[in-house]
């Protein structure tokens, strides 16, 4: 500030006057002004502190977390940084600093201050929470094609999906080593040929983990038939109007009222006609006898009853059910007998092999071709259509002849019990013209001396009796030398049960 400086000088002074001289005091003031050097102003204000990393309440992934900030102050003198209360680093006005840190909570507390012993501070709070490293390989999954799975069509669908949690990189497969990229999820047809495939589906996510998935499938397309044949099960699956069904009001299912009705006919309140034209009331009284006592009574109504009630499994006709060859034996014998006694039942001494032979796969096996009325001439033979199909077994005709061709040939009939068609015993050959005997396997017309061959023919297909040929056998001196089975590409042939129940 300025300080004002004040000086006096002073004197005596002599002036003439009318009387004389006169004495005066002059006294002169000089005033002058000096500069003085001035005080600083008062400092008051805190450093401004500012943390550029960390960022307060961040949850970080990494475990190295950068530390950097800038300190606005000119009289800056001191500074400091210190994580969970630990050790201070110095700093300066402007800095950074890596740091490596665990998973965990951290406080990291930030101190300043200038020469004027201002002091400020700011604490930045964070989160360090690593994800453990990913050593997880995509999942892949698709329903199809199924592992060990035989396809008979070439066009086999192929779905997929892959998913990861870090994310998939890049999907691919291989068929049979030809490679294909393909997205995560998605879908084709893969159009095959026969043969055995391999398909290997790869996936790699974002972390380099890689997983493979592979299936085996087998593409096995049947050729295109002309006709199956298939002896195992009963050939006529579209009615219940067969003996012992238990279809006894005939509408094609077995329900309370076929109870009701076999009731009514136990008690003589019902009496259907057996003389009508009508397959369907003409055979009331057959599908009526469960059992195949050749009566119908009490014991075919509990028979019915349990099977409605769940307590039986299956009732004696139901050919494609019956699990044992001894079941299947004992119904065709009742039906046999059942049989002879039809008035279509062809008469010896009247009619020859031929006749009982075809009418026997007629009254058994059945043909749709023909209908149920009246006859129809077959090789310059009648046969009758009244019983065609009635008891619903597959029936297959044998043609038996000598080597030596003096002699004639003799038709018979066979059926199959047993469990595969290349086995010799396995089917049951019976006399159907000879009403002697029970019709057990070798109970043949075979008085021929020399060496023989049967040829056991397929069911009467488009009104042709000998439709095509399923085996043939070679016997001699009564023993078997060999068993072919037909080998036609174009004729599909169920060999085995075990084969014709993997149908159904």
């Amino acid at each position: 500030m300025a300080t004002t400086i004040h000086k006096f000088n002073w004197g005596l002074r002599f002036y003439p006057v009318r009387s004389g001289y006169a004495l005066l005091l002059v006294v002169t003031a000089m005033v002058s002004s000096c500069s003085k050097e001035s005080e600083p102003p008062e400092d008051n204000v805190a450093p401004v502190i500012n943390v550029i990393s960390p960022v307060n309440k961040m949850t970080y992934e990494v475990n190295n977390i950068p530390l950097s900030w800038s300190i606005n102050e000119e009289n800056y003198k001191k500074g400091y940084f210190k994580i969970n209360g630990g050790k201070e680093y110095e700093i300066g006005k402007t800095g950074s600093k890596d740091t490596v840190l665990a998973n965990g909570t951290y406080t990291v507390h930030f101190f300043a201050e200038d020469k004027s012993s201002n002091k400020s501070s700011k604490t930045i709070e964070m989160i360090v929470n690593k994800p453990a490293p990913d050593t997880t390989p995509p999942k892949i999954s698709f329903s199809t094609p199924e592992n060990n799975k035989t396809y008979v069509t070439g066009e086999v669908p192929f779905s997929w999906n892959i998913s990861d949690a870090s994310g998939v990189a890049s999907s691919s497969y291989s068929l049979n080593g030809v490679n294909k990229n393909i997205n995560s999820t998605g879908s084709e047809t893969l159009n095959l040929t026969n043969g055995n495939y391999e398909l290997k589906v790869r996936a790699v996510d974002t972390k380099e983990n890689v997983k493979d998935t592979t299936v085996n499938f087998v593409v096995n397309i049947p050729p295109t038939y002309k006709y199956t044949i298939n002896p195992f099960v009963q050939p006529n699956d579209s009615t219940l109007n067969y003996y012992g069904s238990g279809d006894v009001d005939g509408n094609n299912k077995v329900e309370q009222n076929d109870v009701n009705k076999l009731e009514q006919i136990i008690n003589g309140t019902f009496t259907p006609n057996l003389e009508s034209n009508d397959p369907v009331e003409y055979r009331t009284l057959d599908r009526a006898d469960v059992n195949g006592d050749e009566k119908v009574d009490s014991t075919d109504k509990q028979i019915l009853q349990e099977k409605l009630n769940g307590t039986r499994e299956y009732l004696p006709c139901e050919w494609n059910k019956l699990k044992t060859r001894a079941e299947r034996e004992e119904w065709f014998q009742k039906m046999k007998k059942i049989n002879e006694k039809s008035s279509t039942f062809p008469k010896l001494g009247v009619d020859d092999c031929n006749v009982f032979s075809w009418q026997t796969q007629i009254n058994f096996h059945g043909t749709k071709d023909y209908g149920f009325e009246g006859t129809i001439e077959y090789g310059n033979r009648t046969l009758k259509l009244r019983d065609n199909g009635r008891f619903n077994i597959h029936m297959c005709e044998v043609t038996v002849a000598p080597n030596n061709p003096d002699y004639a040939a003799h038709r018979m009939n066979t059926f199959i019990p047993g469990e595969a068609i290349s086995t010799y015993s396995d089917w049951f050959f019976f006399e159907p013209q000879y009403t002697h005997g029970d019709g057990k396997a070798n109970d043949w017309l075979m008085q021929y001396a020399g060496g023989n061959r049967a040829v056991i023919k397929g069911p009467p297909r488009n009104k042709d009796f000998g439709s095509e040929g399923i085996a043939t056998i070679r016997i001699l001196n009564n023993k078997i030398t060999s068993y072919n089975v037909n080998s036609n590409p174009e004729i599909r042939i169920i060999k085995t049960r075990s084969e014709s129940n993997g149908l159904k």
